[in-house]
């Protein structure tokens, strides 16, 4: 949090144009009005940018339209393999003599309205749901959802 006053002059918004002796000068894209955004995944910038991120994220979609947000928000955060190398006995847990890496394993996120808590992994981004007011929190068999479903491919037939 100490860090995030240095980002104040970001925004969603592009920058203004600049007039430099009457020669105007555009933006060069839209989305340099984030220009600056910390993109290393370094947890204090991860953090940054899910700060920034979800200050500007709109509020008025349907409940479906903010999962989708939600995750596309998360989506920002993942460690895609290879981008944090582990080395072998390293400080970070790099196991026995190999050099590993990490991943995101898994993405959660939850609609505290609905009680629904929606779950992405890895190996299947595919989202998976726990409605919450659909089971017996009262007890009873204990109920288990295995995460490792395969991903499921609509194909496309000529």
């Amino acid at each position: 949090l100490a860090a995030a006053g240095n980002y104040a002059n970001l925004s969603a918004m592009p920058p203004a144009e600049l007039n430099v002796n009457g020669l105007k000068l555009p933006p060069a894209s839209t989305g340099g009005g984030l220009h600056g955004l910390p993109g290393d995944f370094l947890s204090t910038s991860r953090f940054i940018r899910a700060l920034m991120l979800s200050q500007f994220a709109p509020t008025n979609l349907t409940t479906k339209q903010q999962v989708g947000t939600a995750f596309r928000l998360l989506g920002q955060f993942d460690l895609p393999p290879g981008s944090i190398l582990l080395p072998p006995g390293g400080a970070f847990g790099g196991a026995g003599s190999t050099t590993t890496y990490e991943i995101t394993e898994w993405t959660v996120a939850a609609d505290q309205k609905n009680l629904v808590y929606y779950i992405q992994t890895y190996d299947n981004p595919g989202l998976r749901s726990l409605n919450f007011d659909q089971l017996p929190l009262d007890g009873g068999a204990i109920k288990v959802m295995p995460l490792d479903q395969p991903v499921q491919v609509t194909v496309l037939k000529p």
